[in-house]
């Protein structure tokens, strides 16, 4: 599982480099989630790590050659359900609502959308470039970037349609392609991109979909990419047993921080922890874990041992673990954050890859309905267009929203009411509304929807 500039056969085609592992997947649907819900569960619950305590948390593993995702409970690190996906899943990424992982599946050249609440695959593959490797999703959920490792490009998905929107972006450089690693600014603004085959960086503006910078780090071979959720940061892994870190506000790369313990110990996979204090490493050819403080960009500690060559990383919401796909081992290492060790493995399937961790959706709603009332007073008629649900037996769920064509108009506790009148309604143009539940961590379930005119 490596991206070294030698040639390699696999499934009988010939690749320009050392690529043992691959993915695909889709995306789909956009969060309805905005400031209203958050000040209603901020008066609702005081907010602090311990209400992960209390909601499911799931982790998505990639298995390469199986075509399949495990879906790990990480409260017992037992894997509750394996879906079968398209050819070479590799890179996974969640919806900002948690709602859906899109996998990038290398040997077919598509993407494939599991909802994450069913734990099924939604609609069909979605076709991106040559070799797609790894993804990353805006953090407003309207858009995944999938990087094409063999064509030099990057694709655009709507996730809102599931489809591919506008032309490629070409990534290419001195005859180089190889995109490889992405990650997107906390902002939204920008995609950063690295290239295996270049030691140059790309830069993309979401606003254009067109390259508006390209630095050089200095080496060959880069792999990945993490930013910090300050957006501060990038740290970029490179086959030279190094990490550099780059300061996105002028794009200044700083002095490369030595991982892994060995030369050439090809760091791959890097996660941030959510405090944004530490970086973990995944060293490919050394079999271990680095990290990286990230107020002094100095390693701590001894490199973590790990199964035979780690991959990618995923860190749990409160920031309490770390998981790292190990690629030939066929199992996810699980490393406690506060002590650095590795406190449990969890056979998955084989050839492990990417990784993505993220609180699971609550169910919806039971029932979902709506008609259209009358009330006339005088020479007046108020046109009512009345909704009405039956609550979900689920104990995850926490409370109801309501929208009316994407704009969030009421917000419940499990204690209801579960009716809602919506007064004043025109005859003449239809409304769509849209009801979710949440559960205590902000995520918000798939919507039930009615359409009244």
């Amino acid at each position: 599982m490596e991206i070294k500039n030698v040639p390699i056969t696999q499934a009988g085609v010939t690749m320009k480099s050392r690529i043992d592992f691959n993915s695909g997947c889709i995306g789909l649907l956009r969060s309805f989630f905005n400031g209203a819900v958050a000040l209603f569960i901020v008066l609702l619950l005081t907010w602090s790590t311990s209400v992960y305590a209390d909601t499911l948390v799931y982790a998505y593993v990639a298995n390469f050659s199986d075509n399949t995702v495990s879906v790990i409970d990480t409260s017992t690190n037992t894997i509750i359900r394996t879906i079968p996906v398209d050819g070479g899943p590799n890179g996974v990424a969640l919806t900002p609502d948690n709602r859906f992982l899109y996998v990038v599946c290398y040997a077919n050249g598509t993407v494939s959308v599991i909802d994450t609440s069913s734990g099924t695959v939604v609609g069909s593959p979605i076709r991106v470039g040559f070799e797609p490797y790894f993804i990353a999703i805006t953090p407003n959920g309207a858009y995944a970037y999938v990087t094409n490792f063999g064509d030099g490009t990057v694709s655009v998905i709507d996730t809102n349609t599931n489809t591919v929107v506008g032309s490629p972006i070409s990534i290419y450089d001195n005859n180089n392609y190889e995109p490889i690693g992405i990650a997107i600014t906390p902002n939204g603004e920008f995609v950063y991109v690295t290239t295996n085959s270049s030691d140059d960086i790309y830069v993309i503006s979401t606003s254009s979909n067109t390259v508006v910078d390209t630095f050089s780090i200095g080496e060959l071979y880069s792999s990945y990419i993490a930013i910090t959720p300050n957006g501060a940061t990038g740290y970029v892994s490179n086959y030279y047993s190094n990490v550099y870190p780059i300061d996105l506000s002028n794009n200044s790369v700083g002095s490369p921080i030595f991982v892994g313990g060995v030369s050439d110990a090809y760091p791959i996979g890097i996660a941030i922890t959510p405090n944004g204090q530490f970086a973990y490493v995944a060293n490919d050819y050394a079999d271990n874990a680095s990290v990286i403080n990230t107020g002094s960009n100095t390693v701590v500690g001894s490199p973590i041992s790990l199964g035979i060559q780690p991959y990618l990383v995923a860190i749990t919401p409160n920031g309490e673990f770390a998981y790292i796909s190990n690629y030939i081992s066929n199992y996810v290492s699980v490393i406690n954050t506060t002590s650095n060790t590795v406190v449990d493995t969890i056979q998955v399937g084989t050839k492990p890859a990417g990784i993505a961790i993220g609180a699971v959706p609550p169910p919806p709603a039971d029932s979902f309905a709506g008609k259209v009332l009358k009330s006339r007073f005088l020479t007046q008629t108020n046109r009512i267009h009345q909704l009405s649900w039956t609550a979900s037996s689920s104990p995850a769920v926490v409370g109801y929203n309501l929208y009316r064509n994407g704009i969030l108009i009421f917000t419940t506790g499990v204690s209801g009411p579960y009716t809602y009148n919506d007064n004043n309604r025109s005859s003449k143009v239809s409304d769509i509304y849209q009801l979710t539940t949440f559960n205590a961590s902000h995520v918000e379930s798939s919507y039930l929807s009615v359409v009244l005119q």
